[in-house]
């Protein structure tokens, strides 16, 4: 039994750099250092498939070159300084949540909302993207319904 598991562990480390090897097959490295992925792209990231599965390039390039900071629950973002979706050098990705990755692009202006300037209900957003009076509005109707 243990001999049948250090061959499986054996054949993942040759797996993973394999798939490590295909990886960087497909990098061209940017003057500002950034691992550009020249193989398929999905909304601008990087794609390559994976242990049968398709993953973003960036985070596979964590699991793959920094496996004891590789968490399988956590979203890895691009930093500020690199705003390339297709950069998947792991010295340009941090470990992060899906609220940090918007407040990123929002930062950068790429989010779909960053040019945004109006509320839904046509009132000029102010600096913190938060409409005031429709705040105001839609507390004065919820305090309507709460109890006392």
């Amino acid at each position: 039994m243990k001999g049948h598991l250090l061959d499986e562990e054996r054949a993942n480390r040759i797996y993973d750099k394999l798939a490590l090897a295909r990886l960087l097959a497909k990098r061209k490295i940017a003057d500002n250092g950034c691992w550009l992925f020249t193989g398929s792209l999905s909304r601008g990231y990087g794609k390559i498939g994976y242990q049968g599965t398709l993953w973003r390039v960036h985070r596979l390039a964590v699991k793959l070159l920094k496996p004891n900071e590789f968490k399988e629950y956590l979203q890895y973002n691009n930093t500020l300084t690199c705003p390339n979706k297709h950069c998947f050098n792991p010295d340009h990705v941090y470990s992060g949540t899906q609220s940090n990755n918007v407040q990123d692009s929002v930062k950068l202006g790429t989010h779909a909302f960053a040019s945004k300037t109006h509320c839904n209900k046509g009132h000029l957003l102010p600096e913190d993207r938060k409409c005031k009076i429709c705040d105001k509005a839609n507390q004065a109707f919820q305090s309507l319904f709460r109890v006392r």
